[in-house]
């Protein structure tokens, strides 16, 4: 995936990459928003664990 995304940047600029990373997170708290609307839980408490979560991944990784 960092190649990939490396290979954008260098294609068409770091602007480019930033419109693809505001267009994926976009995508993402739509699907955050749509679940808590469905399931009657608080949006912001679905965000912060999905982080809380994606933390603890990336804390083990350079443990």
């Amino acid at each position: 995936m960092l190649s990939y995304l490396d290979g954008l940047g260098q294609r068409n600029g770091t602007a480019y990459l930033e419109l693809v990373a505001v267009t994926l997170a976009r995508g993402h708290f739509k699907s955050l928003d749509d679940l808590a609307r469905v399931t009657g839980a608080d949006a912001a408490g679905l965000l912060y664990t999905a982080e809380a979560e994606k933390m603890k991944g990336l804390r083990g990784r350079w443990e």
